[in-house]
């Protein structure tokens, strides 16, 4: 009777060891996809980035536009009609 609950303990123990090992497999497994999706997330973090100093450059450029004196056919333009 002793020798069956030493024979049934000793099994739970295996049975846990592969339990301890498959979780450790999965832990480590899942790390790996931690850092991977960490370094997407990074990437797609410093692309945004770049598109945004791109877009600001570009919006700066169509200020400078705005900024410069008018086009003088336009002033004239505008001058005709407010004289009629």
């Amino acid at each position: 009777m002793e020798l069956e609950y030493l024979t049934i303990l000793e099994k739970r123990v295996e049975e846990m060891i592969e339990l301890i090992k498959t979780l450790q497999d999965e832990k480590n497994s899942l790390a790996g996809q931690l850092r991977e999706e960490e370094k997407a997330a990074q990437a797609l973090h410093q692309e945004r980035g770049d598109v945004r100093e791109r877009v600001e450059k570009i919006l700066m450029k169509i200020n400078q536009l705005d900024d410069t004196d008018p086009n003088p056919a336009m002033e004239q333009e505008t001058e005709q009609a407010n004289s009629y």
